[in-house]
């Protein structure tokens, strides 16, 4: 059996998210300048891009060519980047005792502007179904969870017909082809339900979509979060994972959040997740907002999926309710997490569903650490919404 070619794979998936942005760059730039980055162009923008996503030079001679930018244009571009303070000449860790042109700290973070605003574009650009579902939660709240019961509910069965990544895919994320994933979601004949883990106030909401949020205990969040990376991301020397090797324990990983660190790619720091719960607070009264607890589905599962059915139009028939229902419990996803988890080189799939408690997040902290989270939480969202979060603290 011949093994996939993972290069050829990564730069196909490079290249094609640089044409995305070349394609995008017009509302790219205006972004940026709304965020006070005036200092780049389209092309900048593009090359840019290709720098980060640090592409084999041919892949990217061939891109530019492609794209109709000449080799000098490109040159001067990168001129540009340089002057501005986007990219540097650095050691290459793939080749000590060579340089290489890469992005400076500055550089990387208008990267992630770029490809934050790019993948926006898809939400903004798809074309969408009366009835589409968009699951939208924060990472770790248990957005899984739901996608597999939307599913569920749809299909009313304990079997679905396809991986649930494939049934429900994560349309803005950038290791997704967009044209791959328009294309299949553009293909399915049942009601869809799709993912992305922005917040209802960073999405151009449709009035043709629902959309389902999940939220949880921020600190059981992010929690859940250190452990995923245990299991998805390699060790440094010193047995660390994160890209600030700030990991060594949950304890360490709970203080660099409460700090405005991410843990990881694409995770919000505490700030960032308590901003994605108000933006759902706020829209929660709204007819085509449904917001829901993740510590009310431990509690009352079959209350709140029948809940969940009524507000999705969704008729079940009596006789099918006990197959769903146990079908959608964490012992049962865990027996077929290779159906239903999303992360795709998981060696033992099963630990994406680590435990599913509630209150771990508080036992990693001391007093002192926990009441300053509280602080904390109280200067990022409202008192009733954290009352309604935090159900699990108690007085």
């Amino acid at each position: 059996m011949s093994m996939p070619n993972i290069n050829a794979e990564r730069v196909a998936r490079d290249t094609a998210f640089i044409r995305e942005v070349f394609e995008a760059k017009e509302q790219v730039i205006v972004r940026l300048k709304e965020e006070g980055i005036n200092d780049a162009g389209g092309l900048e923008v593009v090359i840019l891009t290709a720098l980060g996503r640090e592409i084999e030079l041919q892949a990217m001679t061939d891109l530019m060519s492609d794209l109709g930018i000449s080799g000098q244009s490109a040159s001067d571009a990168a001129d540009r980047l340089v002057a501005s303070g986007y990219v540097g000449v650095q050691v290459n860790p793939r080749a000590p005792g060579r340089k290489r042109i890469g992005l400076t700290p500055k550089g990387r973070a208008m990267l992630r502007t770029v490809m934050d605003i790019t993948r926006m574009q898809r939400l903004a650009d798809f074309p969408w179904r009366d009835d589409d579902i968009v699951v939208c939660s924060v990472q770790k709240s248990g957005t899984t969870w739901i996608q597999m019961i939307c599913a569920l509910l749809i299909f009313q069965t304990p079997v679905l017909p396809a991986p649930l990544q494939e049934l429900s895919p994560w349309l803005d994320w950038h290791m997704n082809l967009r044209d791959d994933v328009v294309a299949r979601l553009e293909g399915q004949q049942h009601r869809r339900i799709m993912k992305t883990h922005r917040s209802l106030g960073q999405i151009p909401m449709s009035p043709r979509v629902t959309y389902v949020v999940i939220a949880r205990h921020p600190l059981d969040a992010a929690l859940s979060y250190y452990h995923q990376i245990l299991v998805t991301e390699p060790e440094d020397q010193k047995g660390r994972r994160g890209p600030d090797r700030q990991m060594a324990s949950p304890h360490d990983a709970l203080l660099a959040w409460m700090g405005a660190k991410t843990l990881a790619e694409d995770s919000p720091s505490m700030k960032g997740m308590l901003e994605h719960l108000c933006d759902s607070w706020a829209r929660r009264n709204e007819p085509n907002v449904i917001l829901l607890h993740y510590e009310d589905l431990c509690q009352d599962l079959e209350k709140q999926m029948r809940g969940l059915a009524a507000r999705l139009g969704i008729t079940v028939a009596d006789a099918t309710w006990p197959s769903l229902l146990n079908a959608a419990t964490f012992t049962e996803m865990r027996a077929v997490a290779d159906q239903i988890q999303p992360m795709a080189h998981l060696q033992d799939p099963a630990k994406f569903f680590r435990s599913g408690k509630s209150g771990e997040g508080r036992q990693h902290l001391s007093s002192a650490e926990f009441f300053r989270y509280r602080e904390l939480a109280a200067q990022f969202a409202p008192p009733d919404l954290l009352a309604w979060v935090h159900r699990e603290d108690g007085p």
